[in-house]
């Protein structure tokens, strides 16, 4: 059982049960491959064009989260309204931690039903959180780049698909086929 600080309680229950392809790579050539690029104003771009818009979800909620943290550090330590402020804080924050989730599962689902191989970028999400300033780090932070790569490694794996993960270094320069800079 996981009691989160909201006060939700998970209890996770293990089944043991074989699961078709789960853990053991694609016997077949894959048909269908795409490329993954993750950034901050668009959140996945693939190669064939499609792309999914960042929902800045940290940002949007970002005011409701300032407003009950001012609060919060109004209340008397330990009172039953600080409490009460703390819990309404962290249902605030699960609830971004939610949609995010949700997100990436719902994406990491969508492209293991159309592709057999996802080439994914790694990125030193670390190395860009210490060169940018408050905002840049807000919006990597938000963007959530190692939860998502987590996610479409599990979705497919979970299909018996094929997750290949390059290095980023030097992949943002100009495109040879269409001239953008991606």
């Amino acid at each position: 059982m996981k009691l989160y600080p909201s006060g939700r309680i998970y209890a996770v229950f293990v089944v043991d049960e074989a699961e078709a392809g789960r853990g053991q790579p694609a016997t077949r050539e894959p048909e269908e491959v795409v490329g993954v690029d993750v950034g901050i104003m668009r959140l996945a771009t693939l190669s064939d064009g499609r792309f999914l818009v960042n929902p800045r979800s940290l940002e949007r909620s970002l005011e409701r989260v300032r407003l009950l943290q001012k609060s919060l550090s109004r209340k008397g330590f330990l009172s039953k309204n600080w409490l009460e402020t703390k819990s309404r804080l962290a249902v605030e924050y699960e609830h971004v931690k939610d949609f995010r989730r949700d997100l990436f599962f719902k994406f990491g689902a969508l492209l293991a039903l159309d592709y057999d191989l996802l080439v994914l970028g790694d990125l030193d999400v670390r190395g860009l959180v210490h060169k940018g300033g408050t905002r840049r780090r807000l919006r990597l932070h938000g963007s959530a780049f190692l939860g998502l790569g987590r996610i479409l490694e599990w979705g497919f794996a979970k299909r018996g698909k094929v997750v290949v993960v390059v290095p980023e270094f030097n992949s943002s320069r100009e495109c040879f086929r269409c001239g953008e800079i991606s």
